[in-house]
């Protein structure tokens, strides 16, 4: 008998220190970050990209696949 109760009592702490390890310090934040695209970062050099892919499209000597 007093060994079951030896037993329940190192379960009782065992556990109790366990659930006390999840406190509010491990939960999980979102964070904001921010990143920015290449419009954002060279407006020029995206709307030269922009004119040569429509180029390139209109072109029919590339294979349409």
């Amino acid at each position: 008998m007093k060994n079951k109760f030896t037993i329940a009592i190192l379960l009782f702490f065992t556990t109790s220190f366990t659930l006390g390890a999840c406190s509010d310090w491990t939960d999980i934040e979102g964070i904001d970050i921010k990143q920015p695209n290449i419009q954002e970062q060279n407006p020029e050099l995206y709307t030269k990209y922009l004119e040569n892919l429509r180029q390139y499209k209109a072109d029919t000597e590339h294979k349409k696949v």
